[in-house]
């Protein structure tokens, strides 16, 4: 029988063999560089500022590419291409407003979910025809995606409203930004404590314990419990929010538009751990309790790998597939609108749903 010396042994050889191993994986991977499912805001904290930002080309008349996606704005500033005023007989035109994500961040124009939409609900060849205008701009928050509804969505005359909620939306005077100062140096410290590390394993594998642990119980100074922060315990960051869901409700009703909201799903831990469910159920009852109609996106996207349906490894916008993703859930929601959110002889038929997929 072998000596409690000899098993010991054998069991620390185990672990230095199974650590060579992982150490070894990790490097030829090159882990280093791959995403450790931080936040988009604590990616962009942690990240070298680049001399040439989005917001660079984001203007009227625009049309030029960045970082190998081409972006084209027509005249008053809307992606896409020129709009008459009034969309025309037979035609039911959608206006998506909403930010970065809606816009479409790091991906073809073609490929942003309102242009699959546009062509899943035009697919069947009817002589009805849809028309999905998308006015998602970078760093739009929903005060100003009101106000941008307003001032570029209204005169285009649109028949449905549709806004596409980012979990940042809520950010106001009011908002308390719990990671910028010394809690949040505290927690990226701590975070990247092993960041310089000769151990390419401790560089991946650390964030990732880091990041499991505070889904658990959200650290102070992450962005985790920054959002929590605000949506359950910062009334008057809440109240504000609640304000402008009543002027979207209201610039809706004075325009004869329905608005259906749309929840963007936050690509992060796609799992049973997926820590934003309680955000998403509290801005939906919202939205509903003001007569809106709405749709919770992360059903289409539970258990789906995020790594595959993000732009970059630093860069946790939707890709081409997460847009998929997003146009899938929003006709499916278009589906259960009302019929009075529809023009007479523009109401899709079951039969038009079910041929409107999106690929």
């Amino acid at each position: 029988m072998r000596s409690i010396f000899e098993r010991l042994a054998l069991l620390l050889f185990g672990i230095c063999a199974a650590l060579a191993v992982g150490e070894i994986a990790v490097r030829m991977h090159r882990s280093d560089r791959i995403s450790f499912n931080k936040s988009l805001a604590e990616r962009e904290r942690s990240s070298k500022t680049p001399k040439r930002t989005i917001m660079d080309v984001l203007r009227p008349n625009g049309d030029e590419v960045f970082r190998g996606v081409r972006y084209r704005f027509n005249s008053v500033g809307i992606r896409g291409p020129e709009y008459a005023d009034h969309s025309g007989t037979g035609v039911f035109r959608i206006v998506i407003v909403g930010d970065s994500v809606t816009m479409g961040h790091g991906v073809q124009e073609e490929d942003t979910y309102s242009a699959l939409l546009e062509a899943a609900l035009n697919a069947r060849g009817s002589e009805r025809r849809y028309e999905v205008i998308n006015l998602g701009l970078s760093n739009l928050n929903l005060a100003s995606a009101v106000y941008r509804l307003r001032a570029s969505g209204l005169p285009l005359h649109p028949d449905l409203i549709v806004y596409g909620f980012t979990i940042n939306d809520i950010e106001s005077p009011a908002y308390v930004r719990s990671t910028k100062g010394p809690d949040g140096d505290a927690h990226r410290d701590w975070l990247y404590r092993f960041r310089h590390s000769h151990s390419f394993l401790m560089r991946a594998l650390w964030p990732r314990l880091v990041s499991l642990d505070n889904l658990r119980e959200p650290s102070p100074g992450s962005y985790l419990f920054e959002l929590r922060e605000n949506y359950f315990d910062n009334p008057e960051a809440w109240a504000s929010f609640e304000v402008e869901l009543d002027r979207l409700r209201d610039v809706a009703t004075s325009s004869g538009a329905c608005v259906h909201v749309l929840i963007h799903t936050h690509l992060y831990y796609l799992g049973a751990l997926h820590p934003f469910g309680s955000i998403y159920d509290r801005v939906a009852r919202a939205v509903e309790a003001r007569g809106m109609t709405v749709t919770q996106s992360y059903p289409f996207f539970r258990r789906l790998d995020e790594s595959r349906l993000v732009v970059s490894w630093f860069d946790s916008h939707p890709n081409a597939a997460g847009h998929q993703v997003l146009a899938t859930a929003l006709l499916a929601g278009l589906r259960d609108l009302p019929g009075r959110c529809w023009k007479e002889g523009a109401v899709p038929d079951a039969v038009e749903f079910q041929q409107a997929n999106i690929h």
